[in-house]
């Protein structure tokens, strides 16, 4: 069964976790509410994390990255990992931040002139890990206490602190493959759409996922997106999904329940209501009639 955690659209959905959001950015204090091991997770923005306490294990296409308390990584928008946290003495926590493309636009623009170019071929890495020095710490400890009086937050205040944190990477060790990640995004081009939707469609995204997926606002990727498919997005995502389902329920042993899911949808009533609209018969009925001894 697919169980993709998205974010952060996990943290909006449920309000324990006292999601702070900006137009260009957002934040929480993570702390599992129960046992997570290994992890799938799928990311519609960019993003800057930084263990507090514990440790966990980041794993990529680009290798494993091993990130222990007092460290912070970099993750780029669309990146697809597994996150392993680590059951030790400290319990884990951190700080995510969530990086919209104008936030880092605007940081590089405003800030040009404090820093050098990166060299030209420096190719940006898809995830890097950033060693926290006394200062960053200071930065990124002034940003704790508006996570514990969300009432009572300077949203703007926060940014100018995100964006102090930014500086601080900028002139690290790494500031030259953060440099390359963040002017990289001046010359970002649109998604094609084809590749993107036939490559994810089965995982449970919104259409609003696949818009920031795509580097695209939500009316402009619902415009291309007609213009591509000649339908609007969430006909064309419900139609493969169940193409996809009445192939995995004729063709696997799977069951109803576990194809709902591996194919994206999150309801199996609306699944079945669905399923049954488009072919007639129930998703029950047709693994019955194709497996008739069950």
């Amino acid at each position: 069964m697919s169980n993709i955690t998205i974010i952060p659209r996990s943290f909006k959905e449920q309000p324990a976790y006292n999601l702070i959001e900006l137009d260009d950015f957002s934040g929480v204090i993570f702390r599992p509410r129960k046992e997570l091991r290994k992890q799938e997770v799928y990311a519609t923005c960019h993003l800057f994390v930084v263990v507090l306490s514990g440790e966990k294990v980041v794993h990529t296409p680009e290798g494993d990255f091993h990130i222990r308390s007092g460290n912070a990584f970099l993750v780029r928008r669309g990146l697809h990992m597994f996150s392993e946290i680590f059951a030790g003495e400290h319990q884990y926590e951190s700080l995510i931040f969530f990086i919209d493309d104008r936030l880092l636009a605007d940081f590089f623009r405003t800030n040009t002139l404090t820093f050098s170019s990166p060299a030209p071929g420096v190719r940006p890495k898809n995830i890097f890990q950033i060693p926290v020095s006394p200062l960053m710490r200071a930065g990124i400890d002034a940003t704790l206490p508006f996570f514990s009086n969300k009432a009572a937050v300077s949203k703007e205040l926060l940014k100018v602190k995100l964006t102090e944190i930014l500086l601080h990477i900028a002139q690290s060790k790494q500031g030259t493959e953060f440099l390359s990640f963040v002017k990289e995004l001046q010359s970002y081009h649109k998604k094609d759409l084809l590749p993107l939707m036939e490559e994810n469609f089965a995982k449970s995204f919104s259409v609003k996922n696949f818009a920031e997926l795509s580097g695209r606002s939500l009316t402009t990727f619902k415009k291309d997106f007609r213009n591509t498919f000649q339908q609007s997005p969430q006909k064309w995502i419900n139609e493969k999904r169940l193409e996809r389902a009445r192939f995995l329920l004729t063709h696997t042993g799977l069951n109803v329940t576990d194809v709902c899911f591996e194919v994206g949808f999150e309801n199996l009533s609306y699944f079945g209501q669905l399923f049954k609209k488009r072919f007639g018969t129930s998703p029950k009925k047709l693994t019955t009639a194709q497996n008739p001894q069950k």
